[in-house]
């Protein structure tokens, strides 16, 4: 009885002295390199990274990109932890103007270490170059609960639209 007592104390003062330190983030095999899906029509690498903090903050042009920047500031609140704000300034800038000559679900998506900037022709634009800002940011950002880990991203220029008129992955005769 003593010495399964002892050994009990003994394993919980270890438990506790291992958890009880500096917190250490390290980045996954999986986080490694630009993978994105579908490929883009055009990437570009850029020399640095962007740090995706809590103090970032969207800047939308039109009211439906604001739409899109208040839907995906909620999705990163929930993996991140950060309260992104969705106001007249911002480092994550997205732009919406029919006037550009694009694709209308095109976009081009530029990545610098101070900010993103996406600009697209519609709603359907920005919202697909949002999902290649979160396919460019550790893996983790699909997590339910808050993670611990640095937020950063490669700087890219990325230009894409649509090659074929539906979007799916199979086509079953059967």
């Amino acid at each position: 009885m003593k010495k399964t007592l002892k050994l009990v104390c003994m394993m919980l003062a270890m438990g506790f002295m291992t958890s009880c330190g500096t917190e250490s983030v390290s980045e996954k095999v999986y986080n490694q390199g630009i993978n994105l899906i579908p490929t883009p029509v055009s990437l570009q690498q850029q020399e640095g990274k962007f740090a995706l903090t809590s103090s970032a903050a969207f800047k939308a042009s039109t009211p439906e990109a604001k739409g899109v920047a208040e839907f995906f500031a909620n999705k990163l609140k929930t993996s991140t932890g950060f309260d992104l704000a969705v106001s007249e300034t911002g480092n994550i800038v997205l732009n919406i103007d029919p006037a550009q000559e694009m694709h209308a679900e095109g976009y081009k998506l530029v990545v610098t270490p101070s900010g993103i900037e996406i600009t697209a022709k519609t709603p359907a634009g920005a919202f697909y170059g949002m999902q290649t800002v979160l396919q460019l940011l550790p893996a983790e950002v699909e997590s339910k609960s808050i993670v611990k880990t640095d937020w950063t991203m490669p700087c890219v220029t990325v230009e894409d639209a649509p090659r074929f008129a539906y979007r799916g992955l199979m086509c079953d005769p059967c």
